[in-house]
Parts: C-alpha cells; structure tokens; sequence
C-alpha cells in the first residue's frame, strides 16, 4: 500500500502520483474514484467561489482523474473504472441542488464513457449509492429539509466497498445501492412528475427515520468514551 498526497484538480499532480505508483507496482490495473463534497449552505446562500470550490472536486477531479489514466488502460490493453457516483445524481435532491448538479455531471460522464469503451479490454462502471455513514451524513442529519436521504438506513462504507471491488472484477454500466431503492429510483428517473409523486408519498417515512438517526447518532457519541489527542 502507498499512501500519496495529491491535488486532485491538478493534471500534474495525477501525473506524478500515477507515475509513483507504476514505478512500485509494475502497471495499474483498476482505478475506484470516490470523491465528493456537499455545500453547507442553502442555494441562494451559496457563493460563486464555493460553488466553483465543490464543482472542482467533485467533477473536475474525476476530468483529470480520466483524462490520465485511460489513455494508459488503453496502451495497455486493459483496465477498469468504478466511479462512485450518488442517488443525488439519479433522481432530483430538493434543498442540495448544487451538490445534485454535480453529482448529474459525475453520472453523465461515467455512462457516456461506459458506452464509449463498450466491447473493449477497457471498462468504465458507475456505483450511484444512497447514503453512507460518515460526516457527510452527520451533515446531512442536521437539515430538517434532507429526509429524502433518510428514506433508507444509511449504507455501511464496508458494504459500498465491496461492491467496488466486485465491479473493478466484474463491471457494469450502472449499478443502484441500497438495490431495494434500484426499481424506485429507475422508475422515478423516467419523469420529474414520477419523482414528484414518488418524493411525496416518500417524505413523511424520511422524515421519521431521519430523525431515528438523530437520535441514536447522539446516542452513539454520548456512549464513546473521551479520548487524548496524542500529537506525533
């Protein structure tokens, strides 16, 4: 394992870092991309520099991220793509419209590559997730107008790890998690009208297990012991 600190909306920072990584491992077989950021602010709160800040990790990283590593998996005569993409970026996201509008700008690329390589050595898949425990989440907790995100239980990060190391084996164009949510999320795609309808009958069960999480988020942080930050 190597651990190397990169710019991600640098082309010469992938460069190095991909370079780095040649030279110890010999080739690059896969490459799974997960980056993602969410704006704290409502949509007329948030400034053009912060949109510009979000648009750049989480759509220009994955421009440079690609624009480096296919033409190597093409050199090569092999390779494989997941791009971790988000439910935001399947169906409409009310009150996270700049983080869905990226997220739709992630989606559009992926398939369209997925397409382009389609029948080649080289594979391009996309992994949409719902909700994932982590600090996004936490974040996404603390907004009465986020139950959308809550109308499944958050998906546990060892569980959207396996499903990229299955696609990194065996890829796919598109793949939905939670898979129950797959049907509901596909149908609602077809017409904002569907989504509507669906968001409506949706909300009052995403309201409820929203505030679940609320609690027994505050639960669990109550329950973990206090620790010493150790400087080294």
């Amino acid at each position: 394992m190597r651990c190397l600190p990169v710019d991600l909306v640098s082309e010469s920072d992938w460069r190095t870092a991909v370079d780095r990584v040649r030279a110890v491992f010999g080739k690059i077989d896969g490459m799974a991309f997960c980056v993602g950021s969410l704006p704290a602010t409502d949509f007329t709160e948030t400034t053009p520099e912060e949109f510009q800040r979000h648009l750049e990790t989480n759509v220009l990283s994955l421009f440079f991220a690609l624009r480096v590593l296919l033409p190597i998996f093409k050199s090569q005569g092999e390779g494989s793509i997941v791009v971790v993409g988000s439910m935001g970026g399947v169906v409409p996201l009310p009150y996270q419209s700049l983080y869905a509008a990226c997220k739709y700008a992630v989606r559009g690329c992926a398939l369209s590559l997925s397409e382009e390589y389609n029948g080649s050595p080289v594979s391009v898949s996309l992994l949409s997730v719902g909700p994932v425990q982590s600090r996004m989440i936490e974040q996404v907790a603390e907004r009465d107008n986020s139950a959308i995100s809550f109308i499944n239980r958050p998906l546990l990060p060892q569980q959207v790890a396996i499903h990229v190391c299955r696609l990194l084996l065996h890829p796919k164009r598109e793949l939905i998690l939670p898979r129950v949510m797959a049907p509901a999320l596909r149908l609602a795609n077809l017409s904002p009208t569907l989504f509507h309808i669906l968001n409506r009958l949706l909300r009052p069960i995403g309201v409820r297990r929203q505030r679940r999480y609320r609690k027994e988020s505050v639960g669990l942080h109550a329950a973990q012991p206090r620790r010493e930050r150790v400087w080294t």
